[in-house]
């Protein structure tokens, strides 16, 4: 190495050192209450998720992470929320699943076009079984059934990158998707979220579902599980 530039970079460094210092000295107390907030980023994170999938709401690449702010709000207005944020990238949605599903762009583009044209009844069907089918491509494992062999499954990816949990929970999280039929048809439980189970067995309990934000709200769910299951770094 050049003896001008060692000698140059040995200055650079011990002034940087110096200033490094002073900052940290400085802002002593804002650096410890990052490292705090940082530690808990986990825990605080899988709360807020798990409060906006008891809602029907996930959380996707499109969605800014302010909705974080508005889970406590109430489900009116978290759902009021969340619409504005979802409903205009549901072409971007579209075409993230189709490219990363082809074999299943057919049924994807049907699904979407009867959401643009307001048939939410028979986009809805469509939106579930695809996330049912997804999950289990990928995985192995059915989204709604299955429930013991998916927790296997994800505790393996889990043990090998622990990194995966805080994404991975929701997929052995019970929420109003998969709920069983009785205990989803309760006027309190339909508002959060569609029910797969009462729309596809077609129950009497559930004929209601086909409204605006119950297909936004398959769609969230369907943009969040093309999202962590092709992200080969996450699962793989």
């Amino acid at each position: 190495m050049n003896e001008n530039f060692s000698r140059t970079l040995q200055v650079f460094l011990t002034e940087f050192s110096k200033e490094f210092n002073i900052f940290v000295e400085q802002n002593r107390d804002e650096i410890i209450e990052l490292f705090h907030e940082l530690n808990g980023f986990e825990g605080k994170h899988q709360s807020i998720w798990r409060k906006a999938a008891r809602m029907g709401w996930f959380p996707s690449f499109l969605i800014s992470y302010d909705f974080a702010k508005y889970v406590d709000n109430g489900q009116e207005q978290f759902d009021a929320y969340m619409l504005a944020e979802t409903a205009p990238h549901t072409d971007d949605i579209r075409k993230y699943l189709v490219s990363s599903f082809a074999a299943r762009a057919d049924i994807l583009n049907t699904a979407f076009d009867l959401h643009d044209q307001k048939n939410f009844i028979a986009a809805i069907p469509l939106f579930l079984s695809q996330a049912d089918g997804i999950c289990e491509e990928v995985l192995g494992n059915y989204l709604y059934t299955d429930a013991k062999n998916r927790k296997v499954k994800l505790k393996e990816i889990t043990d090998k990158n622990p990194e995966a949990k805080i994404f991975l929970e929701l997929l052995v999280y019970e929420t109003q998707f998969c709920r069983d039929i009785d205990s989803s048809s309760r006027p309190i439980q339909k508002s959060k979220a569609p029910n797969r189970h009462g729309i596809l067995h077609g129950s009497k309990l559930h004929l209601d579902y086909g409204t605006e934000v119950n297909s936004i709200k398959s769609i969230s769910y369907l943009s969040f599980l093309a999202d962590i299951l092709t992200d080969r770094d996450l699962i793989l």
